[in-house]
């Protein structure tokens, strides 16, 4: 499914999006280290693509609900309610979706007594960049559906207890709103009684399921559904991850790469805004440079792991070392207007010299946990080294030619150490083969007068005198000997 979603979204449209996607091998290498419960832990992939991460999150529940027995019944019920998905793009949802059935394979698909499900992969901003409240109250979801056009926003409400069960929400939805957009519907109250009966919505629910309906034919009869339904099912879903009592216990996936100068002017704007506020904004210096993925994730774990929740997410080798991924790799996330987050990171995966390439910049996989004290990111990282044969081998095939190195030597990242001389200097300290000629008393000197160690003018005779030296004093070898 991959690649038939990389022949359909143009590259021009992945760049955009900051899109790299990730071999099947090492998904299922990620998901193998950091699932360790996989019947008891839920798992999102945040940007979650054409479901790489999801399919191998998929298998790996499933392996383990056979090796226990589980059912093939209990078995679909449990991972749809245990594995689950967001995009922002709609193609990549739907390619996601598909992705996902295949996981869960032709033989509990095609059961008779196999259960309603909704495949748990939704549409939605992963990263919330206006951190929208709009759909969160203290006991149901809300949706205003102000278009700026009308003085008084109508609402939609979904009561907490319809929200958790997400094949029953969505089938609850789409049945208002099928009824709603009836050109001949019948009275609400008839209608919503079978409503009612066939969701098993609870009697003090249905008060506002009544008033949610009403809203529904209103926007259907004066020209503003603006697919209501659609959008309900979908985004609202991110916003209900995002409580505290719903957040999961492991996130994984690839979050989008996307340099800032590549950003539009509005999310350049909310980027420097988020990154500020996180203590990620490295300066002017390296604004051009600094990179999406870092906020990403940490977004990612704001909103959605719970406290000792897991993380691995792959990234930018930049990251172990770069100054623009300074502030992140602190472990400690935050500021006064925000509060403050810690992590603890584990050792990161180096991959660059795994060959061939599987993405146009070197990358890392860096794993962690939801939880203080704040333990920093070095760059003393695993070192994977080796060539792989064919275009998508498994982890089996794969690992036959890696090697795995733990590290050798710790310390803070090179960035961390600073050059009293950085703000003086463009260039470090380098060797630099010159020829010298002279000027004559007719013709006038075209290059800049050499300075001694004390700021001297050096004339002619000395620098003679010095040829074959340093400016330090210290023989330079010749090129013979050299």
């Amino acid at each position: 499914m991959k690649v038939l979603y990389e022949s359909v979204i143009n590259p021009q449209t992945r760049h955009s999006l900051g899109e790299y996607y990730t071999p099947d091998w090492l998904a299922e290498a990620i998901v193998t280290e950091v699932v360790t419960a996989p019947l008891s832990q839920r798992v999102l992939d945040p940007s979650c693509g054409s479901g790489t991460f999801l399919f191998h999150a998929v298998r790996h529940y499933l392996g383990r609900a056979d090796e226990a027995g589980t059912s093939d019944v209990d078995a679909i019920r449990g991972v749809t309610a245990s594995v689950l998905g967001v995009d922002v793009h709609p193609v990549a949802v739907t390619f996601a979706r598909v992705t996902y059935l295949l996981a869960l394979g032709r033989e509990r698909l095609s059961r008779q007594d196999r259960p309603a499900f909704s495949v748990p992969v939704y549409l939605g901003d992963g990263i919330q960049w206006g951190q929208n409240s709009t759909l969160i109250d203290t006991d149901a979801l809300v949706v205003s559906t102000g278009d700026g056009a009308t003085l008084f926003a109508d609402e939609l409400r979904f009561p907490d207890r319809v929200v958790e069960d997400a094949a029953q929400f969505d089938a609850l939805v789409s049945d208002l709103a099928d009824s709603a957009a009836r050109p001949n519907r019948p009275p609400a109250e008839p209608l919503l009684r079978g409503v009612f009966r066939r969701h098993g919505i609870h009697d003090a629910d249905q008060g506002t399921i009544t008033a949610t309906y009403r809203t529904m034919c209103e926007l259907h009869d004066t020209g503003r559904n603006h697919i209501w339904g659609y959008y309900v099912r979908n985004l609202a879903r991110p916003i209900w991850l995002a409580r505290p009592q719903n957040r999961v216990d492991v996130l994984v996936g690839n979050p989008p790469w996307l340099a800032y100068r590549y950003m539009p002017a509005e999310m350049k704007a909310n980027f420097r805004e988020m990154s500020e506020a996180r203590g990620f904004w490295a300066g002017p210096s390296v604004a051009t440079h600094q990179d999406l993925s870092a906020l990403y994730v940490a977004r990612a774990v704001e909103q959605y792991l719970k406290p000792g929740g897991r993380f691995s997410f792959v990234m930018p080798l930049a990251v172990l070392s770069r100054r623009q991924f300074a502030g992140f790799r602190t472990g400690r996330w935050g500021g006064p207007n925000l509060g403050q987050m810690d992590v603890g990171f584990d050792t990161p995966w180096d991959l660059h010299a795994v060959k061939p390439s599987f993405f146009p910049v070197p990358a890392a996989v860096v794993s962690g946990v939801h939880a203080g004290p704040a333990r920093a990111l070095t760059n003393s990282a695993e070192s994977w080294t080796g060539r792989l044969k064919g275009r998508n081998p498994t982890l089996a095939e794969a690992f036959k030619h890696i090697t795995r190195t733990d590290p050798v030597t710790g310390g803070p990242s090179s960035s961390a150490v600073r050059s009293p001389y950085a703000a003086r200097f463009a260039q470090g300290p380098a060797w630099f083969h010159a020829s010298f000629s002279w000027s004559t008393a007719t013709r006038r000197a075209p290059w800049a007068p050499a300075l001694d160690a004390r700021g001297s003018v050096v004339t002619g005779a000395a620098m003679r005198r010095r040829r074959g030296r340093s400016c330090l004093g210290t023989p330079v070898p010749s090129r013979a000997s050299s």
